[in-house]
């Protein structure tokens, strides 16, 4: 199409400019260097590394060539040579070209160049500014640190004391109060002399809170619904429905998933997918439309796998809980690392780190090398929290209740309970006289190793109703695979994912174990599954380093497997047995599954058992039936097959019961009389329910880690004992470390009423996307780096709210948006209050503010008409222009089939386009107050980009298709009332009716939208 923008935008000017000309749009100032996130910056990555590679030599009294680091504020003072940086400008600062070894400068350190990413760290520090700790707060940590970590004096910070109910304070003028809220803010007011602004009016007022609370614009019918209801609760009745509507879970869950990194890909080179990470985002949805207690939420996030009355959802009958461990997934990952141990801390460090700030506004992860400097956080804590989370395992959880299988489990246990054994031992007696001697000599399998096993096999835990018990001696399974094999009789407690059906899936893992050996062997059998050997929780086992600790099975008779294991020796690892369809973590893209055919799969796995070793065969005994002659062979095996059947079996029965399960699996008995057994037992199969995954995590064996000694791995110092905490609370609770890992405990703690930290943040949350910015400025950081809070009796009064109100995130909306200051008007209306409160701490009137990238698109899509509001499911492919790179994903269309932004799937090196201009954040740690930029590519983005021309067109040519007759003005009223929520003025009708002159050109009319889209007054909540 013929983009004519020049006339449109000149006829439309006096329109854009009409409404934006009463209220105040300031741009953004240039960031300051001391930014929050590059104090983070400077504290994590910088300071521990200037500490550990030039402290020695540039601190006390004689620094080298006068460069003192002692203050660490003494850098910027530079050195007998002069200055060491200049400015922003890293190529001209003599610090970045020392390290980086250049001529003209002394190479520093002298002792050999640092690496790639140290120089990295410290040329972006540059970049960025050289951002320092203010003076003020380096001397209070100067203060507070000398003569040790006083936890106790840095505990007396406003954040960490507990919280108490402040009275609510009298007012004068009481016609503005209509809750709490506003007479604590009045009381504010009144202090400073100033009059808060005036109601706003009802369209105003329903536009406002309904992208509040659904993150959509109000729909005509919407809005003239509300304007004809004259009932004094009218207001009330509308915050009522948004609050039911599916779209508030949408809305709430956007911004839940910003604190937890949330993204479908995994970054790095390729940008492997993260398989169903959108199950994780549905969950969120229905968490908040649910108004699931946000006490209860938390803990589902830190131990939703561990709780004894996991919630099921009424309709799917998924396990809810569970689904929430997901986000421990979600950071980045890389491709075949070098130091998987690196890998692993640098995980970890990404979910302290998260943990920390989206729950607690506590930047935790500083204390990954040092003591925090500010906060009362020792670097004992950060490895306290590290051997939790190491304790834990990444899965694929069935999300399925074991209702769905247990009533199919019981009738098939039943029908083989059927089964007449004695009749059964007869017959195959009778048969076992039939076989040839030299047939049996050769079916003799190898005897019992004489290595000591990882773990008895009792000790390993089941996920997954295929591990759901261990096969016993002696019992009987007869489901039958593609290849029709004979029904087994188990010769000794063993893993058989096959127990009651092949139809059933599942993992089973062992205890974490130190790899102490050379190699791994196992004995399994199974068809189309495999084994995983995972190394320091390692997610992506891909070749070219990490192929052997994959293991395919595909041989239903037992056979020993041999892993060479020297590369990984001192690392800590596990063994997962995998039944198809669940994939591990390592299954980086979608597998395979069956469900594509809507069948269960019929793959099955067994473990005899695994042993480290130091040779690459294992060590056996010779199997006791080998020195017995061939009549006593028989009379043996006969003997042995007697007591077995009839689950008379004693452990010495073992190397017999072995061959006797070798001439089964062979086919040299006959098993015809089972056949009416097999028949039932199919039948019953076929009702078997293919089962859903989900992200999750799972219990692994508990484990503390050490300190790592200026945050390397390979430098260890003391045992850290699991939750052994001080972080953040005002008691010094020691409980002795669990058994498990600990995140039950962690979960019960962070979720407590009693912690300062969890209900002040929440609600700091729920007021920074309602008012614009934060009671505490800072969201993500309550300690002493982080800015104080404006009004703190208020802060405390509703944290304190939120647990009256049994952590209901609802009741909390309703506070705030029925409050008189949400309702007030944002146009400036008192010179005295503007000049005493320029930056509206005071909330003296609402605030202008711009919504996120995603609710632009959103509205886009609702005002054209194409918005498709169905819920729920498996990201769509987002709209890429760039059409190469590595790991390159299937680009979709330009309006992702009309779902909301929601929907599109979030890839970390394929970010899109039109969110990216519009401010949406790097997924990489918590960002709970996203930049507010005013750029240049914002308007060039409105202008130009594909998505608007279409969702444009796409709206002319509807409300042309609806006019049935209607003059000109009321389809510009129609478009207005749209697109703003308001009609137009008499001038901004005339201004269209002169451009459009009584034409029905779509063309001209896609223009006219193009134009309203373009507008300020459509990207802006008055």
């Amino acid at each position: 199409m013929k983009r004519v923008l020049l006339a449109t935008l000149c006829a439309l000017l006096p329109i854009a400019g009409s409404v934006l000309a009463q209220v105040r749009i300031a741009a953004p100032s240039a960031a300051p260097a001391a930014t929050p996130e590059n104090l983070e910056f400077f504290e994590k990555r910088v300071r521990p590394l200037l500490l550990e590679n030039c402290a020695s030599c540039h601190s006390g009294n004689q620094p080298l060539g006068g460069f003192r680091l002692d203050p660490i504020a003494d850098i910027l003072k530079g050195g007998t040579h002069g200055p060491v940086l200049v400015g922003r400008d890293p190529e001209k600062s003599r610090l970045i070209r020392a390290i980086r070894h250049l001529p003209g400068v002394a190479a520093m350190p002298p002792s050999g160049k640092l690496s790639p990413d140290q120089i990295t760290v410290l040329t972006e520090w540059v970049r960025r500014g050289a951002p320092l700790p203010a003076p003020a707060a380096r001397k209070a940590a100067n203060a507070k640190t000398s003569g040790g970590f006083p936890l106790e004096l840095r505990r007396q910070h406003w954040a960490y004391r507990p919280m108490r109910r402040p009275a609510v304070p009298p007012v004068k003028n009481r016609a503005v109060i209509r809750n709490p809220i506003d007479a604590f803010l009045q009381a504010r007011r009144e202090s400073a002399g100033i009059r808060p602004a005036p109601p706003t009016d009802r369209r105003t007022l329903l536009r406002r809170v309904t992208y509040d609370l659904i993150g959509l614009p109000p729909t005509p019918a919407e809005i003239n619904a509300f304007l004809a209801d004259r009932s004094p609760n009218a207001y009330e009745k509308v915050v009522e429905r948004l609050l039911a509507s599916p779209h508030y879970g949408e809305r709430w869950a956007r911004h839940w998933l910003d604190l937890v990194r949330y993204a479908e890909s995994l970054g790095h080179e390729f940008d492997y997918t993260i398989f169903n990470a959108w199950r994780y985002r549905d969950y969120v949805i229905r968490a908040f439309n649910a108004d699931v207690p946000y006490d209860r939420f938390v803990t589902e996030h830190l131990a939703g796998d561990l709780l004894p009355d996991p919630r099921y959802d009424r309709v799917t009958g998924e396990n809810e809980s569970i689904q929430a461990t997901g986000f421990f997934w979600l950071g980045e990952g890389k491709h075949s690392p070098v130091d998987v141990r690196q890998e692993q801390a640098d995980r970890i460090d990404n979910q302290i780190d998260v943990i920390g700030k989206a729950f607690l506004a506590q930047t935790v992860a500083c204390a990954r090398c040092h003591d925090h400097k500010f906060d009362p956080i020792p670097t004992r804590d950060y490895y306290a929290l590290y051997g939790i989370l190491k304790s834990s395992r990444f899965q694929q959880a069935i999300l399925d209740a074991p209702t769905r299988f247990n009533p199919v489990r019981s009738e098939i246990a039943a029908e083989l309970r059927t089964v007449d054994r004695v009749e059964l031992a007869d017959r195959w007696k009778e048969n076992l006289t039939r076989i040839d001697e030299k047939r049996l000599e050769s079916l003799l399998p190898p005897g019992p190793t004489t290595e000591k096993p990882i773990a008895p096999i009792n000790e390993w835990k089941g996920t997954g109703p295929a591990f759901a018990a261990l096969a016993r001696t002696g019992d009987l399974i007869v489901s039958r695979d593609a290849h029709h094999l004979p029904p087994t009789l188990i010769a000794r407690p063993t893993a058989h994912s096959a127990l009651h059906t092949r139809r059933f899936a599942g993992i089973l893992r062992s205890p974490t174990f130190t790899i102490d050996r050379d190699y791994l062997h196992l004995r399994v059998a199974g068809k189309n599954t495999r084994v995983y050997i995972i190394v320091d929780n390692f997610l992506m086992i891909r070749d070219p380093l990490y192929g052997p600790l994959i293991q395919s099975v595909d041989d239903p008779r037992p056979h020993r497997r041999s892993v060479d294991l020297r590369r990984w020796k001192g690392h800590e690892a596990y063994i997962e047995v995998a039944d198809s369809p669940v994939p591990h973590p390592g299954t980086i893209d979608a597998p395979v599954l069956p469900e594509s055919a809507g069948q269960p799969s019929d793959a099955w796995i067994a473990l005899h058992d695994a042993f480290l070793s130091d040779t690459d065969e294992p060590a056996v005994s010779a199997h006791p039936l080998t020195g017995l002659a061939p009549a006593d062979r028989r009379q043996a095996m006969v003997a042995a097959l007697e007591r077995w059947v009839l689950r008379e079996t004693a452990e010495s029965d073992t190397p017999a019961l072995e061959l006797w399960d070798a001439l089964l699996q062979a086919g040299l008995l006959d098993v015809s009389s089972l056949g009416p057994t097999i028949e039932r037992v199919t039948a019953l199969e076929a009702t078997i329910p293919v089962p859903r995954l989900s992200l999750a995590m799972t219990e692994g064996t508990g484990r503390n880690e050490r300190v790592f000694v200026r945050g390397s791995h390979r430098t260890r110092g003391e045992e850290a004992p699991r939750l052994r905490l001080a972080v953040c609370f005002n008691e010094t609770d020691r409980t002795p470390t669990p058994t498990g890992s600990g995140r039950r405990e962690l979960a019960a703690r962070i979720a407590s009423p009693r912690h300062p930290l969890t209900a002040r943040v929440l609600v700091n949350r729920l007021w920074k996307h309602h008012f614009g910015v934060g009671i505490v400025p800072s969201v993500d950081d309550f300690g002493h780096m982080g800015e104080k809070p404006s009004h703190p009796e208020l802060l405390d009064w509703l944290a304190g709210e939120l647990v009256r109100q049994r952590w209901s995130i609802k009741r909390m909306h309703r506070l705030m948006v029925l409050s008189n200051t949400y309702r007030m008007s944002s146009r400036a209306s008192d010179p005295v209050a503007e000049r005493k409160d320029p930056k509206n701490v005071l909330l003296h009137r609402m605030s202008v503010r711009r919504p996120e990238a995603e609710v632009i698109r959103d509205s886009l899509l609702a005002v054209s008409g194409r918005l498709n509001r169905t819920l729920f499911g498996p990201g769509v492919a987002p709209f890429l222009q760039q059409q190469d790179g590595r790991g390159f994903p299937p680009t979709g269309p330009p309006d992702g089939d009309g779902r909301r932004t929601l929907y599109l799937q979030i890839r970390r090196n394929f970010p899109s386009l039109f969110l990216t201009a519009f401010d949406f954040p790097t997924p990489f740690t918590t960002i709970g107050r996203r930049s507010v930029s005013n750029v240049p590519a914002q308007a060039l983005t409105m202008m130009n980009s594909d998505l608007v021309w279409q969702q444009a067109e796409f709206w002319a040519k509807r409300v042309l298709a609806e006019r049935n007759g209607a003059p000109a003005s009321a389809v510009i009223r129609s478009l207005y009332e749209s697109a703003y929520g308001r009609p137009p003025t008499s001038v901004e009708t005339a201004a269209l009716l002169r451009y459009v002159e009584g034409r029905d050109d779509p063309e001209i009319w896609s223009q006219v939208c193009h134009a309203l889209y373009n507008a300020k007054e459509f990207i802006y909540v008055f």
